[in-house]
């Protein structure tokens, strides 16, 4: 007979393990050199969704059959994300790469090519002064894209890595839910090796 908790022990390196190995494959570096993040230097960041797409909808048109609120209220979402993104990188990588909002300062810009977006919920709307769903099953936004780390001073691409599904937190608040799902991507980024 096993020794109960000798068996709990074993089952939670289990589950641990394995969300570990899972995790590794949604944030996975393609070509390149990822130390760049892990040495001290200063970096912009950008968030780049002109290609995104919700479903078979544009992010556009995903917006728009959602109300003029959802489209106007976007940028200022993306903006807090880019920011929650910054700080959040910031303080779990303090000896590594740390993000500024002064290009002058800047030896590299990391651009985040957002492809695909799963809102998590398909019923949330935007309401002036922040964004709310309306539905119970507000799960976590799920995203893919790739991630260029590009070096300022020659304009080359130092480390491309690949976004498999990166999933956040599912919170009502679409705005929030965006945040959670870029916080988990910078915290896979940043483990990467």
């Amino acid at each position: 007979m096993i020794n109960g908790k000798y068996w709990l022990f074993g089952l939670l390196c289990f589950l641990f393990c394995g969300v570990n190995l899972f995790a590794a494959k949604l944030v996975s570096v393609k070509s390149g050199d990822i130390s760049v993040i892990k040495k001290p230097s200063i970096s912009l960041l950008e968030l780049d969704f002109s290609n995104t797409k919700v479903g078979d909808e544009t992010l556009l048109e995903y917006q728009q059959r959602h109300g003029d609120d959802y489209v106007r209220d976007w940028p200022d979402a993306a903006e807090a994300t880019r920011l929650s993104f910054m700080e959040f990188f910031n303080k779990k990588n303090k000896k590594g790469m740390q993000f500024t909002p002064v290009t002058s300062e800047a030896s590299y810009k990391m651009v985040i090519r957002v492809n695909y977006l799963n809102m998590g919920d398909s019923f949330s709307r935007f309401i002036a002064g922040g964004v709310t769903g309306f539905s119970g099953k507000a799960g976590g936004m799920l995203m893919k894209g790739s991630i260029d780390i590009i070096d300022m001073r020659t304009n080359s691409v130092v480390c491309t890595i690949d976004i498999d599904g990166v999933k956040g937190a599912g919170n009502p608040s679409l705005q929030i839910r965006l945040q959670s799902a870029f916080n988990y991507l910078a915290e896979n980024v940043r483990k990467l090796k």
